[in-house]
């Protein structure tokens, strides 16, 4: 590959705050509240002009894996969050989950950053870090500003991507292409006759699963089940194909998947006006991101791993998982050391880049469960500020004692 050389300037550290939180989505403005009710000063840097990632931008509007198939195992900030909602009818409890509003939500994640004093940076991507040995102390930003920085006392890493592990030289896994979980961009119909929709894809199994056909083995359709109604009259929501090969940290891949994802859209819009229902439908929109699963995964202090949902329990767990691996009801507790890395003292990741095996991940990664995760990192950075310490040094019951007071099941 060839190269240039960047003649070296100085740039312009920006702000300084206790706490950094990266990434915006539903893990990171669980994190930055955490903390920031705990008194810390918290800083927020987000690459749209939104908070809620993929549950406002990818329009992953379930919330699902709250219960363990008998009694609630997610409550804390995610149930706080669902409770307002539902008072601006904007939520709803269906038999997947909960299905909810994406712009509503985006306002209520603005209205509670402001009213928690949070520091927020929109349209600002974070690229790199700098570190002093164990320490990171700054993050290196790009906006339509410039090339800014921001100080630090603890960063919290909810980029999904865990993209400080890369920058930090921090030990991480991230499987080969055919490997990794697919992508999906999400769609809504409008204009359909919801009740007929639902009974003739009752009644035609075949002809659903047969209509779309996709002559490409890294793109498989599901519309049998991969839709739902949504809480606007007449409309559709679909999370009904999968891309593979696809590696959502190269910008080539996602690119691509972009373009792809789009092209199918179409093809399953015109193909779904011939099914009863949908006679007039049209297509609303399409995501304005597409919806990622499974990128690096840090190798943390402790790895959760699929033996694990049967003999193990943790003494500093701080959130709780589905055990699908089970035929019985159960749930699995999620130790505080996935957040923890190896190499630096002052990051903690919270979401799907924390440190789970590959087979477990699907378990972890579902909104709820990230976002329990982002609140327990975001008490423990607040305490760590409070006692002058490195969150992998925090009293493990003090934060336990903490989350259970904010409703958390652990």
């Amino acid at each position: 590959m060839k190269t240039i050389f960047e003649e070296g300037k100085e740039v312009p550290i920006i702000h300084s705050s206790d706490v950094v939180v990266l990434g915006g989505g539903p893990v990171g403005i669980s994190a930055a509240v955490s903390a920031a009710k705990m008194g810390a000063d918290v800083t927020l840097i987000e690459q749209y002009g939104y908070l809620g990632g993929q549950a406002t931008g990818g329009w992953v509007i379930l919330l699902c894996g709250l219960t363990d198939g008998r009694k609630q195992i997610i409550r804390g900030f995610c149930q706080e969050v669902i409770n307002e909602l539902q008072a601006m009818n904007a939520a709803s409890l269906v038999p997947e989950g909960v299905v909810f509003e994406p712009e509503a939500m985006k306002y209520l994640f603005d209205q509670l950053a402001t009213k928690n004093s949070i520091k927020i940076y929109f349209h600002t991507l974070a690229t790199s870090m700098i570190r002093n040995r164990k320490q990171a102390e700054y993050v290196i930003t790009e906006s339509k500003s410039g090339r800014n920085v921001i100080k630090g006392r603890i960063f919290i890493d909810t980029t999904g991507d865990g993209d400080s592990a890369e920058w930090c030289n921090i030990p991480y896994e991230k499987l080969d292409r055919d490997k990794l979980l697919p992508v999906t961009l999400t769609f809504r119909l409008g204009n359909v006759n919801v009740e007929k929709a639902k009974e003739f894809f009752k009644e035609n199994p075949k002809r659903i699963k047969d209509l779309i056909q996709v002559n490409d083995s890294n793109i498989d359709v599901n519309l049998q089940y991969g839709w739902l109604a949504t809480l606007n009259k007449s409309e559709i929501w679909f999370d009904a194909f999968f891309i593979k090969n696809i590696d959502v940290t190269d910008v080539e891949d996602l690119t691509y998947a972009e373009i792809k994802g789009r092209e199918i859209v179409r093809k399953i819009v015109d193909a779904v006006k011939s099914l009863s229902g949908f006679e007039d439908s049209y297509l609303e929109d399409t995501a304005p991101q597409i919806g990622c699963r499974e990128s690096r995964r840090i190798i943390g202090e402790y790895a959760l791993r699929k033996e694990d949902f049967w003999d193990k329990s943790f003494e500093d767990s701080i959130a709780r998982a589905r055990n699908m691996f089970s035929k019985e009801y159960e749930s699995i507790s999620i130790p505080y050391r996935c957040l923890i890395p190896k190499g630096v003292d002052n990051i903690l990741f919270a979401g799907r880049c924390i440190s789970v095996s590959h087979e477990v991940l699907d378990l972890v990664r579902e909104i709820p469960c990230c976002m329990a995760t982002g609140q327990a990192a975001g008490t423990a950075a607040a305490l760590a500020i409070k006692h002058g310490v490195n969150p992998g040094d925090v009293n493990i019951k003090e934060l336990q004692e903490n989350l259970i007071a904010q409703k958390v099941i652990l």
